[in-house]
């Protein structure tokens, strides 16, 4: 079915828990985000098989209490949410986030493609990626999580079996606490812009020299930093056989730079 310029709110008791089945679902909302889910133990959106979806957003949110700044995403969660299924979901973000959680983030077996202005997936808590096809395009950071006052929190985990493609003006990657990249995965991407002073690089392969911000040597293998000529440029991290880990301490970014291929890696790399 479809909404047009409404919103879908659901706001249940933080014991229980929602399902949303999508089946070719079209819905848009001209002053807001089309879905909140303001209150809930648990969120699951279901992508119905071979379905398509499309979500698109206002590009200015009006909100009832000046004092309120949520929801602040297309698809916006105050609660753990997992979109799954085997249908296909496309998310338009015009005024901030595209898709937004403020605990848990989930993406499993489906198609995502996700357009923003700011970060194109933010998972507060966590955002994992399970076997999923997933595009991310327009935003400054493509994937992030960002609490740092819990240590088996602000992660980011890409499992084997996922396609992550990402184009993107900052950060590609960002957590707090740690990154993992698990084999068996492709990430492929190209910055859109010379920011990548704030980021590392990608990864780019066994014994290909060392991880380096520009500035100096952090670990075994090069991660690239952008430079004038990266613009726009191609890389990708593709078949590893091993995982890729950057794990706690200060915030750990991982962006797309650089011109050298990806070649395979056969360790894991912690620092």
């Amino acid at each position: 079915g479809d909404l047009s310029n409404g919103q879908i709110k659901v706001a249940v008791p933080k014991t229980e828990q929602v399902e949303l089945i999508f089946n070719n679902f079209t819905a848009s909302c001209n002053t807001s985000a089309p879905l909140y889910i303001e209150s809930a133990d648990k969120a699951t959106i279901v992508l119905a098989a071979g379905s398509v979806n499309t979500l698109t957003d206002a590009t200015l949110y009006q909100f009832a209490n000046p004092a309120e700044d949520k929801p602040n995403a297309c698809i916006y969660s105050s609660d753990d949410m997992t979109i799954k299924g085997t249908g296909t979901l496309n998310v338009n973000g015009n005024y901030n986030n595209g898709i937004g959680c403020k605990n848990d983030l989930r993406i499993k077996d489906c198609t995502l493609n996700v357009t923003a202005v700011n970060n194109i997936l933010k998972g507060n808590d966590s955002v994992e990626i399970e076997n999923a096809t997933v595009k991310l395009s327009g935003g400054e950071d493509a994937i992030k999580s960002d609490t740092a006052d819990r240590t088996d929190k602000g992660y980011i985990l890409i499992t084997a079996g996922s396609k992550v493609e990402i184009n993107c003006i900052d950060d590609a990657i960002q957590a707090t606490m740690s990154i993992t990249v698990e084999a068996g995965c492709t990430v492929t991407g190209a910055i859109m812009d010379e920011a990548p002073d704030r980021c590392l690089g990608v990864l780019v392969g066994k014994n290909e020299g060392e991880v380096s911000n520009g500035e100096e040597t952090l670990a075994a293998v090069k991660l690239l930093t952008g430079s004038a000529g990266s613009q726009n440029s191609q890389d990708q991290v593709s078949g590893l056989s091993a995982i890729l880990r950057l794990e706690l301490g200060t915030d750990r970014k991982i962006g797309i730079a650089g011109q050298t291929a990806a070649k395979d890696v056969d360790k894991t790399m912690i620092w």
